[in-house]
């Protein structure tokens, strides 16, 4: 449920007013994902639901409205734990804010995109080729690694595979770009290159959290 995630994290870490005179759009797309989006369970949608009315009332008659945010940050938060490990941490992908999904190849990239359209194709050719390649060589780098019997944890299983999918959804995202370089499709490119960096992203919190073992990919990718 992207939008309620968002939601979330705007709230979390710039309070409300970083939803500006445009909450109401927020509060709306996310009440309207509660009423149809079935992946999340009734009485946790119902709850929410409340809260969010509740925190509407509260902003439209100008009150303090910070208990009904903590209402709403504690039962987001309690329905989080409650989902099955790989739903949780895709949950956290896809809440992820702008600010946390920065890094160096995120930056580039929009740089890249930025460079051809100024016609500078022959300065992005190349660092699409260092990229795939370094992508590539941090994901054998990785492989080659030894995990101990004493690592294999649910967690690492689960790190294992969102790190592939990251990496896959990256890759395609610069095969796109390469192939169509001329004509590129800034949106399709981006749309790509995100999912790939909240996975990656998602697989580093996964490791500061719970000392996985998948940090030995990130160590190499992440810069």
């Amino acid at each position: 449920m992207p939008a309620l995630h968002c939601l979330i994290q705007h709230l979390e870490n710039d309070g409300l007013h970083s939803l500006g005179s445009g909450w109401r759009t927020w509060f709306q797309q996310v009440t309207e994902q509660l009423e149809f989006d079935d992946t999340l369970e009734p009485h946790s949608a119902d709850q929410i639901a409340e809260a969010l009315a509740r925190l509407t009332a509260a902003i439209t008659a100008e009150r303090d409205s910070s208990l009904e945010i903590d209402r709403l940050l504690s039962l987001y938060h309690h329905y989080l734990h409650g989902l099955p490990l790989e739903a949780r941490w895709r949950a956290r992908a896809a809440g992820l804010g702008t600010a946390q999904l920065d890094s160096g190849t995120w930056s580039d990239l929009h740089l890249a995109l930025e460079a051809v359209r100024d016609g500078e194709h022959h300065l992005v050719e190349p660092w699409l080729e260092e990229t795939e390649e370094a992508f590539l060589s941090a994901w054998e780098s990785y492989e080659r690694s030894d995990v101990l019997d004493s690592e294999i944890t649910s967690e690492s299983v689960l790190g294992h595979h969102l790190l592939l999918e990251g990496i896959e959804y990256w890759m395609a995202a610069l095969v796109e770009f390469r192939d169509n370089i001329h004509d590129v499709d800034h949106t399709r490119v981006m749309e790509l290159a995100e999912m790939g960096q909240r996975l990656l992203i998602a697989v580093q919190l996964m490791e500061e959290e719970t000392q996985d073992p998948v940090s030995r990919f990130a160590a190499a990718w992440g810069n």
